[in-house]
């Protein structure tokens, strides 16, 4: 049985045309725009993700280590990561309420 064998272009070379100076500067320009709004974004994902994660690890940490110490596991263990869900959830929604201002900002000043 053999499998059949897909190649994936490079995208190198065709990126490094459209960045390159033979490019006419408008396309070079939107291209650029696109890329660094494309990194702002999965940035600002990434960052969303790691606060949620955070919150629930630090306060399912927490419970666990005063459970352990109490001797009343599962019990402060579950509330800490419900606990940290919760702080996570609130974490990422007080980002998206930035970006959402700082994007109404932006429209605002280039009069979209």
């Amino acid at each position: 049985m053999s499998f059949p064998s897909w190649r994936i272009p490079p995208i190198g070379p065709r990126l490094m045309s459209l960045l390159s100076s033979s490019a006419p500067e408008g396309r070079r320009t939107s291209v650029r725009r696109d890329l660094g709004e494309s990194m702002v974004a999965l940035d600002q994902g990434w960052s969303m993700g790691t606060e949620l994660l955070s919150g629930i690890l630090v306060l399912a940490g927490l419970g666990w280590l005063i459970d352990r110490a109490l001797g009343t596991t599962p019990w402060l263990f579950a509330i800490g990561a419900l606990a940290g869900f919760a702080a996570g959830l609130y974490l990422v929604w007080l980002r998206a309420q930035r970006m959402d201002a700082r994007e109404a900002a932006g429209r605002d000043d280039h009069g979209r």
